[in-house]
């Protein structure tokens, strides 16, 4: 897919797989992870769902940003990310850090 830009202009990157007509699932990794992480994941999952993984920012190919990061930011982001896909709701994975972001 490419990036998605945040209103404060820090872009995520982002890649989908799978038919847009399913339900849909976001994957969260954990910090330090990247898209790449689940490159053995995906597949399996995109036969029978739409699968949308994102990089954190600061993780991977996504950017940083420029305003103080706090959970909230995390959280902003992943819902920020499924609007942008035009998604009204999805199953949310995440691992480590990934997983705490899913629970908030």
């Amino acid at each position: 897919m490419g990036f998605v830009r945040r209103p404060d202009g820090t872009r995520l990157y982002v890649e989908v797989a799978g038919d847009p007509r399913r339900q849909a699932i976001v994957l969260l990794e954990g910090l330090g992870g990247g898209v790449s992480e689940w490159r053995y994941n995906v597949p399996h999952l995109a036969a029978e769902l739409f699968v949308v993984t994102y990089d954190h920012r600061g993780n991977g190919r996504s950017e940083t940003g420029s305003e103080p990061t706090t959970m909230t930011t995390y959280v902003e982001d992943c819902i920020g990310v499924l609007d942008e896909l035009s998604l009204d709701r999805a199953h949310v994975y995440g691992q480590s850090f990934g997983g705490a972001v899913a629970l908030e």
